[in-house]
């Protein structure tokens, strides 16, 4: 784990991101709510990429960001497969591509000075007292 202050605390919102995914996956979507088009595909990419990216300001270690990855790309087909079971809404291939290219570009922050973000965050609102 990076050196977080509220490491566990930065953990449970992640965490909490990932019920986000799910439940705005499963909720049944009203009839006369418009669709999305091409923007829908944005939107998957867009929550993948925050919950990956969330998680690599908490994790250093790239053996635990490849685990979080990996459930994430798993947690994206099964959400699409449930869709599709569900009826009220369908299952689409490209919302789980969508997904897995949130997930890529998420992890590619962990090379970036975004990875600082959360320990920024903790200092300027929490400084190390002295």
């Amino acid at each position: 784990m990076r050196p977080l202050r509220f490491g566990p605390c930065w953990i449970a919102v992640g965490w909490l991101l990932v019920a986000g995914l799910v439940s705005g996956s499963l909720v049944a979507v009203p009839d006369d709510l418009p669709g999305f088009g091409p923007g829908d595909k944005l939107l998957h990419v867009g929550a993948y990429l925050l919950v990956m990216a969330w998680f690599v300001q908490v994790w250093s270690s790239g053996r635990v960001l490849l685990g979080h990855a990996l459930f994430l790309v798993a947690l994206g087909v099964l959400l699409e497969l449930l869709q599709g079971a569900g009826g009220y809404r369908t299952a689409d291939h490209l919302d789980a591509l969508a997904n897995g290219v949130g997930i890529v570009l998420g992890w590619l922050t962990s090379r970036t000075k975004v990875t600082g973000l959360l320990r920024g965050v903790e200092v300027r609102l929490w400084p190390p007292s002295s």
